[in-house]
């Protein structure tokens, strides 16, 4: 947690400490999505098309293992190419 906080002073100029700290810890692999989360992704995207220039990416949202946030990232930084682009 220190580390973070660090990171975060350098970066952000954030010195407050946090308000809210949750450790999740999967010892046995992976997490996965609960039932339903296809169909809460489906929403948010929807309420994501009348928010030009939100843009979300996490594990969270698409692809829990590294290469799936890894080719998530990729593929949100291209959308947000295109819609600065778009705006030039």
């Amino acid at each position: 947690m220190e580390m973070v906080r660090k990171d975060l002073a350098i970066i952000m100029s954030i010195s407050a400490p946090p308000l809210l700290v949750q450790v999740f810890q999967h010892e046995k692999g992976i997490p996965q999505y609960v039932i339903g989360h296809s169909a809460k992704l489906e929403r948010i995207e929807g309420y994501l098309g009348e928010l030009p220039g939100l843009f979300l990416n996490s594990n969270a949202y698409r692809g829990i293992g590294l290469n799936d946030c890894v080719s998530n990232s990729q593929e949100t930084a291209r959308r947000v190419r295109e819609f600065l682009a778009s705006r030039a």
